[in-house]
This record gives C-alpha cells, structure tokens and sequence, in this order.
C-alpha cells in the first residue's frame, strides 16, 4: 500500500516541469530589463547636454530623477498593456497546444490577479531598471558636460563600464537560458528516437466498456468481444483485429502479484508483482510485436484448455536469471492460486511511454481471462481512422446501447505520450529564443551607440591611414570581448543550475559537451553579428565628411 496526498498526485508529475518554465520566464524578464535598462542609459547618455541644461537652469536632481522615471513609467504600462493584449491571445494557443495531462490546464485564465500581478511588475521593472540611468545621468558634472558639448557626450568610463556590464549579464542569463533549451531539445529528440517495442502506424484503437447490469457474466463478455473481433476482421482493408486489456501507452493499465512455482515464498511475505495483459489472439501480430522464443497464443488456448501466459524480455531476464523460462508455471494470487505455464517470451514494449524503462510484462489469453472492459486494436492497410465508422456501426449491430470512447489510431496516442517533454521543450526553445534576440539587440545598440560617439576617432584612423579591417577589429573586439565574458559567468552559472533539469532530461546529461559548444558558438555567432552590423556602417562614412561636419 502506498499512501499519497491528492495534491501529490495531481501535480507530482509536472511540478518540476513548471517550476523550470517559471525560472525560465524569469531568466526572460530579467534579461528583457537589462535590454531596456541599457537602452536607456545610452538615450539619457544622449540627452547629458539637455539635462545639463535643464540643471542649470535650476532644476533639482530630484527633479530631473522624477522626469526620467515618468516616462520610464509610461514605456512600462505601455509595455504591460501591450503584454496582457498578448497574453490574452497566448492562453488560447497554450490551451490548445499543452499535454491534455497537465493538471487543471482548462482554468488557466487571465483575472483580477493576473492583471494586478502583471501592472505591479511592469511599474516595478520601469522603476528598478529606469532608476540607475536616471541618477547616474543626473548626477553627472555640469560644467564638464556643458563645456564638452556635444561631440563626445556621456562617454565617461563609468557609464562604458555600465553599459558593458548590462550587455554581461544579458549574454550570461542567456547562455543559461539557451543551455536549458539545448538541453530539453536534445533530450526530446532521444525520446522521439526511442524504439517502443511495436509499430503503431496503421492501427486504429477503441474503448468499449459493457455495462455490468447487462452483460454480469464472463461468458457474456468473451461473447461479445469474440464476436466484434469477427466481425470487424470481415471489414475492406483490415490485416487483424485483437481484444485486449490494457493497450500500450494508454494509461493506468494492470500489476498483480504473483508466485514462481517451485520457490520459496518472497522474504518478508511479499509478492513479485509485473505488469498484466489480457489479450485475444493476432494482439502481437496486431502491433507487430515479435516472438522471441517459444510459442504464441493460438486455438488451443480456450477457457477450457491449460493455463498459459507469454512473458516478456525483462520479465525473464529479471526473474529467471541463468535459467530457460519456458515451461516455467507462475501462481496468481489474486485467482485463488491459479497456476499458468509460460510458453512463450516476447519483446519488451515501452507500456508507460518512451521515457519509461522497460518493466516485466506477463500476457494472458482473452479466451481463459475475460474483461468487461477491453481496447479493440486494428491493423489496417490503409489509413486507420477510415475504418471509425465501421467500427462504430459493428458495435451498434452488436448492442446500439454501448458507447465508444477514444476512436484513434495509435500514432496519435504515441503523439500523446511524449505531449508533456513536447510542451516544455517548445516552451522554454521560445524563451530561449527571446532571450537570443534581446542579447543580440543589447550587444548591437551598445556597439552602435559606441560607433557613434567614436566616429571622429575613426575617421581620424582612417585619414591617418589605418586599414578598415584593423579599424573593424578594433570594434568588433568589444563586442566579442563582451558576449566571452558573458560566456565565461554564464558557463559557471549553467553548470549550477542545469542540475534541476536532470528529472526532465532523457539520454542527456545535464553537463552535455554538445550541448554547451553549440550553445557558446550560437551566443559568439550572434554577437559577432550584432557588432559587425554597427561597425560595418560606422567604416562606409567619408572621413573627410564626417572630420568636417565635427
């Protein structure tokens, strides 16, 4: 017996998933207010002379604080607006497009909560990161920055160094970010590699249930399943047809206990427990399950012949270690100390899906153990879903009454069952994404804002006679120089932090070579590209212009 609170179960499966998308939203927000915190500095930069002015004309540093703050404040609402206008549109693609498991996805809404949550944050963003340009514009030298004038304006070394450390925090949030990405993606196309154990394509599946007032016998049971089996075997364009209970990848499914004839009881009086199938025959033809020794079920397995039962791969690996399974006779315990031969070994499958190992399976015949309940499986040459109608209009021929549950093939149940790893991974792919972009543009408007207020110096490079290349490592260098240092934190802060992924990573490691050489390459890449893209345009202007027009 295992006890668990109602909270445990509902959520234990996503909470760590969750918890990783909320830490990713936050790495997004905090790289999105580095982006406009620097964006800022060079605009108040560029404003240094009018503030100057505005100062001596008797304004107050209080004063001057509050202006830039107010229109801080207004970019945040307009900002927070224009977030919950996409919000609304985003929880209907999210609806949509989450795994149909994750707990209570239909209440995901946008209330009173969400919009007090969302406006507080945007009016905290605006005034955490408008504040420090703010006073660091205000509190600059007046006399300095009036006689300067306008040609180098706001370049101290301070506000470099500021500007540069923005540019490191963004490229080191967003190298953690984008390892993340790598990492989930690389672990879901290992699950999307995995090999099952059957061959879902071409077979359609559905739930039949029989009411128990109805049909309260298991003759009645084994009637009405042996005779739709019959029935839909006799359609156009059906291979085979089965009865079982569970299906792979479906869900819940059966574990009993059970003993091995011959050996002492378990120590401690506990049983061995495995995984239990009920079965018609074709089921392993019906999913292309192959035979690994012995023989599978046929005619001569009715209610009246000897008990049998297959077993899978880990279930003799497991349980009969150096010794031939076959002819081996298991004790269920939950039929009175029914004894079934094994006569057969298959193929292990993948029951709880492609992240799940392999667990001991044993398989029964439908004929010696008959359910109320059962998944019709069929193969098909054609499409599955054609054969929908026809399995409905056998069932109604048989009892109009029954409903019929989950008509689909089984690709879109395997679909399913990777709809979880699939939704996360997209998730946080998008976020690292943004993060990429806002990087890129934080790292082109440092370079650009830089190229602009160097622009004399460089056209007295040039007039000097300086190469262009020289000149354009020269610039390049700092944007580089800038996303290595980037690299370099956020390569130790990855390290720290990827181990909370390790629950949701499959056949990947959460320290992955791979994974962390691309990820550095995409940042070094995009950052090359941002500062060649300024520089560039900065070496096309005509020295003799731009000397003049200085």
């Amino acid at each position: 017996m295992r006890l668990v609170s109602l909270v445990e179960s509902l959520v234990s499966d996503v909470r760590t998933a969750l918890s990783v998308l909320l830490g990713a939203v936050g790495l997004v927000f905090l790289i999105a207010c580095a982006n406009v915190a620097n964006l800022l500095l060079v605009r108040t930069s560029a404003r240094s002379r009018e503030i100057a002015i505005r100062s001596a004309l008797g304004a107050g540093r209080a004063r001057l604080v509050q202006q830039i703050l107010t229109e801080c404040l207004v970019l945040g609402l307009v900002g927070g607006a224009l977030g919950l206008a996409l919000a609304v549109a985003g929880i209907r693609g999210i609806r949509a497009w989450a795994a149909s498991d994750l707990p209570r996805i239909g209440e995901i809404q946008i209330d009173m909560r969400m919009l007090l949550f969302a406006a507080l944050f945007s009016l905290l963003a605006a005034i955490a990161f408008g504040l420090g340009p703010a006073l660091h514009t205000s509190n600059a030298n007046l006399f300095d920055t009036l006689k300067e004038g306008a040609l180098a304006v706001g370049e101290t070394a301070s506000k470099k160094r500021l500007r540069n450390l923005l540019v490191v925090f963004e490229t080191t949030l967003s190298f953690i970010l984008l390892i993340g990405a790598g990492l989930l993606g690389r672990s879901f196309l290992h699950l999307q590699d995995v090999n099952l154990g059957f061959n879902p394509y071409h077979v359609l599946t559905a739930g039949i249930s029989l009411p128990r007032a109805e049909y309260a016998k298991p003759e009645q049971w084994l009637s009405f399943y042996n005779r739709l089996v019959a029935q839909l075997k006799n359609q156009p364009g059906v291979v085979a047809v089965t009865a079982a209970l569970p299906l792979p990848l479906e869900g819940g499914g059966l574990n009993f206990a059970f003993q091995i004839a011959g050996r002492p009881p378990e120590k401690g009086g506990s049983d061995l427990n495995a995984n239990y199938t009920s079965l018609s025959k074709d089921y392993f033809q019906v999913l292309d399950i192959p035979l690994v020794a012995g023989r599978s079920f046929d005619e001569r397995a009715t209610a009246t012949s000897p008990k049998v039962c297959l077993v899978s791969s880990t279930f003799a690996h497991r349980f009969f270690s150096g010794e031939n399974p076959l002819d081996q006779v298991l004790i269920f315990g939950f039929t009175k100390g029914e004894a079934r031969k094994i006569v057969g070994i298959v193929r292990d499958v993948k029951r709880d899906g492609p992240a799940s190992p392999s667990r001991p399976e044993m398989y029964v015949p439908f004929e010696q153990d008959p359910w109320w309940a059962a998944y019709i499986a069929i193969r098909t040459v054609g499409p599955p879903v054609s054969l929908s109608s026809a399995v409905r209009e056998q069932v109604a021929a048989l009892d109009p009454r029954l409903p019929i549950s989950e008509i689909q093939p089984m690709t879109e149940i395997a679909y399913e069952s990777v709809a979880q790893p699939r939704f996360r991974t997209m998730l946080i792919v998008l976020f690292g994404t943004t993060a990429l972009l806002l990087a890129v543009i934080g790292i082109y408007g440092v370079i650009s804002y830089s190229v602009g207020l160097r622009r004399r110096e460089i056209a007295i490079r040039l007039a000097l006679g300086a190469e262009k290349a020289d000149v354009l490592r020269l610039i390049l260098r700092q944007g580089l120089g800038t996303t290595a240092v980037g690299l370099l934190v956020g390569l130790l802060g990855a390290f720290a932090l990827t181990r909370y992924l390790s629950q949701l990573l499959f056949e990947v490691t959460p320290v992955d070579p791979p994974t962390y050489l691309a990820v550095a390459l995409l940042l070094l890449g995009a950052g090359l590209l941002a500062s060649w893209i300024p520089a560039r345009r900065g070496l096309i202007a005509d020295p003799v212009r731009v000397l003049r027009h200085e």
